[in-house]
Formats: structure tokens, sequence, C-alpha cells
């Protein structure tokens, strides 16, 4: 869809009617064409054309929620080798795609030898919303980097319902580094809620797994303000956090995204500002309060659950952030991550992230 509008464009049209899976303005109106362009095998694409971007406004930064931190000359990229996931989570807009479309595996080696030969890489983070779904396939991805001796770290996104011990030694083995966990909440009740459905024993087992068995660092992903929440819901989701063996947390406040369930469930109800205005007209300043880190602004969240309001949710994302780093094990820990160059933008996140 997007080289096909590209092509209009240079044709002179702005007809993009025929066009799927696109939102446009004409006359000052919002259209959004419903038909789906998805394409199944990703092998067909051509390897990202890095060379025609600069380079340095793609690497990952060197301060970052990563827990990866590595030499003052590291660089870090980011790549996907599959899109889509097969679980539902309802705050999610991935489910669009549930169907897990993958590039096969010498080609995503391919992009990652590239990157570290090429471009000098030696850190990875694999964007993929499920990497790790598929674990015949994540087998074979770290044998392909073994058989080829790459050397460099890498990370991804996890899911506890998809970890053994067999793969996470293989992971660790063929170079990963960190892996980030969506654990959500701390409550079983909210978890089932957003069709979550694992249980505070899954989450708990899932991680000890991995520290016990690698030396592979554990980043948990938490969301504030689900369906249903409570203030001490919210309390209970901070304390779980900080009872798991977690080397990172990360603490979000709920979202509503176009596409996922909740949103879907909210604008039918009439419930949420989708910026899109009775005579059809679209209100983009709206969207600036589509925000998981609101709270670093002076902005409200754009949906707050009807047990918490906007303030205290927003107070709740910087108390958690706060008891969960300043513990000394985590001070410890994090000032090892830390280069002196670092320290002006380090001590302005953490003074934007907690107070």
């Amino acid at each position: 869809p997007f080289l096909e509008a590209v092509r209009l464009i240079e044709e002179g049209s702005r007809d993009f009617s025929s066009i799927p899976s696109i939102s446009y303005l004409k006359d000052g109106k919002y259209i959004a064409n419903q038909e789906k362009a998805v394409i199944s095998d990703l092998t067909e694409l051509p390897m990202p054309a890095r060379d025609l971007v600069k380079q340095e406004l793609y690497n990952i930064p060197s301060v970052s929620n990563l827990p990866y931190a590595g030499k003052k000359t590291s660089l870090g990229k980011h790549m996907f080798t599959q899109r889509g996931c097969p679980y539902r989570c309802s705050f999610c807009t991935v489910h669009h795609n549930r169907k897990q479309r993958s590039n096969d595996v010498k080609r995503a080696v391919d992009e990652m030898e590239m990157l570290v030969r090429d471009y000098g890489c030696d850190y990875i983070f694999i964007m993929d919303s499920l990497f790790i779904a598929n674990k015949k396939r994540v087998h074979e991805i770290c044998d392909e980097i073994k058989a080829r001796d790459l050397k460099f770290r890498w990370g991804c996104e996890a899911h506890v319902r998809c970890v053994d011990k067999e793969l996470v030694q293989a992971m660790e083995e063929a170079g990963c580094h960190d892996m980030a966990f969506g654990i959500e909440s701390g409550v079983e009740r909210l978890l089932k809620g957003v069709t979550k459905n694992n249980t505070i024993k899954i989450i708990e087992d899932s991680v000890k797994l991995v520290t016990e068995n690698s030396n592979i660092k554990v980043s948990g992903l938490f969301i504030l303000g689900l369906p249903g929440e409570t203030y001490e819901d919210s309390l209970q989701t901070i304390r779980f956090a900080k009872a798991l063996p977690l080397d990172m947390a990360q603490f979000s406040i709920l979202t509503p995204y176009p596409g996922s369930e909740i949103f879907a469930g909210l604008e039918k109800n009439g419930e949420i500002d989708t910026g899109v205005r009775p005579d059809g007209s679209l209100d983009t300043s709206v969207w600036l309060r589509y925000s998981a880190y609101i709270s670093y602004t002076d902005m409200d969240p754009i949906w707050v659950t009807p047990d918490l309001t906007a303030k205290q949710l927003k107070k709740l994302q910087k108390k958690a952030v706060r008891e969960f780093y300043f513990r000394p094990k985590q001070i410890i820990s994090q000032l090892k991550r830390v280069r002196m160059g670092q320290m002006p933008t380090i001590l302005h996140a953490a003074f934007k992230s907690t107070f």
C-alpha cells in the first residue's frame, strides 16, 4: 500500500480510494479504507535500505530502557524477523494481524550478519511482537547464528507461556542478553479482563526459570489503569514487580490504541475522544494524549478506568518507577550501566520519571 501511494503521488494523483489499509484526508474529512492488505511471506521483501538514511538517527540510544549497556563504543540496532502475534490481549493492536508471518531462518540471520559485518553492530534488539512464539524456529535461528560464528548480543520480546529450560539455554548460547516479558499486572482478575490469561504462578515460575538457568537479563513490562483497576490493584502490581527477580521494569499507563479491542468498545460507547469530529474533520491535537507516558507531561490520559482518576494514575506511574528502582540492589545494578558522559541525560530522565 505504501508503494502504491507513493506511485500515485508521483503521478500527481491524490485519489487514494483504491489503496487498501490506509487512512487519509479528503476535502478535510477523515477516510479509512477498510480493505486489508497483508504480506503473507515476509521473505519477499528486500532488506531494509539502511544505506538511505542517517544511521545515527536509527541507532539504539546509549541511554535507553533496554538492559544492554555494552562498552563506550557499542552500537545497537533494531530489526524485525516476523509480524503478528498468536495471542489476543485486548489492549494490543497486533491482533489485527493475528497470524504470525515470518522471514525464513536464513533471511533473518542474513540481516543480523549484515548489521554485524557492515555496520559494526554488537547488539540487536529483535522488535517482533513475540519472537519466541515458535520455539522450533527460535532454536533454528540460534543454531544458524552459532553455525556462522556471529559474535553479538541480542534481546527480544518474550511470553511467560513460551519459555522452557532448553530454549532459554539455547538462546543464551547464541548470544541472547535480555528478554522482556509482558507481565502487565499483579492481579489475576485484571489479566483475565484483558484476555491475558496468565496466572501469578505462571509468571513467577517463568521469570525464575530464566534467571535460574541462564544469565539472561529479564525486564518486566507492566500496565497501570487496566479496565476495572482500583487504587489497591495498582499498588498490588507495584508490589508484584518488586517481588519478582527482574533486572528492569517498565510501567505504562493503559492507552486504548486505535485497532485494539478496548478502543473499539470505548469508541462504540462514545467513551473516548478519537479526534474525529461530527462533521468528519480530524482534530490531531487529541493524539498527543494517546501516550503511555503521559505523566511526563501536563496533559491527562486519553481514557481513565472509572475507579481511578487521571491525577492518581500519573502519580502511580511515578510511584512505581520510584519504588522499583530506588532500592539498594537496583541502584547498584543501574550505576554499573552508567558512563560519565551519560550522567546529565540520566539525571534528567530519572527526575522526570520519579517526581
